[in-house]
This record gives C-alpha cells, structure tokens and sequence, in this order.
C-alpha cells in the first residue's frame, strides 16, 4: 500500500493493493527464473506425456495391450518429470520455486 506503487498503477482499479501484491511476487523473482530453467530442462518429459496422452484420446478403441502399453509409458514419462522436479534440482532451487508459486497463488 505504498504511495510509490500507487503512484506507478495509477491506471488501475486497485492500484495500492495490485503494487503491494506485484512487490510480494517480484521479491520471490528467484523462485521465477529457477521455475523457467526447470520448465525448459524438463521439455522432452512434459512433450512425451503429453503425446502418449494424446494419442490415448484420440484413439478410445485400441487393443487393450497396446492402452496398457501407452498408459505405462506415459506414466513413466511422469514419474520421471517429477523426480527431476523431487531428486534432480538442487533443495534451494526447489524451495525457491515453492515459495514463487505460492505467493502467485495467494496474490493472484
């Protein structure tokens, strides 16, 4: 509720609140840049997931085996997107990008 951030969002309805919520989000901006680096590193997961996922939709009449075989896949596809996000980032990195998403959450 500063005068400054009320100054800078003059424009818009809410302004002291949207500058008190903008600084809350902009002091977790570390949290941003290592939730983009994870987003970018993890691409060929979330593409195959998504595929495989795809794939399930449009064909709903596949031989069972070959379902079973997709859903697994794609499962595995997962698994690994969340063990990259669980084992493969650094704690302090992981904990950044927590505490971004959450203020985000209670922000916007």
């Amino acid at each position: 509720d500063s005068l400054q951030g009320q100054q800078d969002f003059h424009n818009i309805l809410g302004a002291s609140e949207f500058a008190s919520d903008f600084t809350r989000i902009i002091h977790k901006s570390r949290g941003f840049e290592s939730l983009v680096r994870f987003v970018r590193q993890t691409q060929a997961f979330k593409a195959s997931a998504t595929r495989l996922g795809e794939e399930l939709r449009r064909r709903p009449k596949m031989l069972l085996e070959e379902r079973a075989l997709l859903e697994r896949r794609r499962r595995e596809a997962l698994e690994e997107l969340r063990a990259a996000f669980r084992q493969g980032l650094p704690s302090k990195d992981r904990d950044e990008i927590v505490c971004f998403l959450t203020a985000i959450n209670e922000e916007v």
